[in-house]
């Protein structure tokens, strides 16, 4: 009966990988991610090792935050939910610009780069509207720099006036109005940024 028990066991541990699967280490680290005893910066370094171990994978990673952000836009009451989330959301940025040379930066891998951008938008998005001014300017940019490139930025205007509006709202207006000017062809919503910011019609 034990010989039997042990090779269920083994069996079972092969199928499994004999250890915790990616989305329950993903879990693990979103709950450490809004723990005040753990936070962002800790939780990002343990999952860059992760990511550099084959263990989460980047894309496995936004995803989740993606999803994070999206539930805690549903619930804009639910304050905790929208920390946790953007907390997490930043802890997966911060570990993809750790590791950022180590991934792959050609041409055809821009989807996920956009994938990148699209995030530090979304997260510096909700906690902006939640009143974090501080941690929406921390995550605005967040996630490296292979993601910062023309082809991103005239596809997202819209990110381009967050990060001015952000910049001008934590005493950076200077640096904001010059952002924006230096664009060859300035969209909406940046150019309405452009406007707001310099008292212009």
């Amino acid at each position: 009966m034990r010989c039997t028990l042990l090779i269920l066991t083994i069996v079972a541990a092969s199928l499994t990988g004999g250890c915790e699967s990616e989305q329950s280490r993903l879990a693990a680290l979103a709950a450490r991610a809004a723990s005040p005893t753990a936070g962002r910066a800790a939780t990002a370094t343990q999952m860059a090792q992760f990511m550099s171990a084959d263990k989460i994978s980047p894309d496995a990673a936004l995803t989740m935050a993606f999803d994070m952000v999206e539930e805690a836009k549903k619930t804009p009451s639910d304050g905790a939910r929208s920390a946790a989330a953007t907390a997490f959301a930043g802890t997966v940025l911060d570990a993809i610009a750790i590791v950022e040379g180590t991934l792959a930066q050609a041409a055809e891998f821009e989807l996920f780069w956009q994938r990148v951008g699209g995030l530090a938008f979304n997260a510096a998005e909700e906690a902006h509207a939640n009143g974090r001014l501080a941690e929406a300017d921390s995550l605005v940019l967040a996630g490296g720099k292979r993601w910062q490139n023309e082809y991103y930025w005239s596809r997202r205007p819209d990110h381009d006036g967050l990060v001015a509006w952000i910049w001008a709202r934590v005493g950076r207006q200077n640096e904001a109005i010059q952002r924006l000017r230096s664009r060859a062809d300035l969209q909406p919503p940046a150019d309405e940024v452009l406007k707001a910011l310099t008292g212009s019609n």
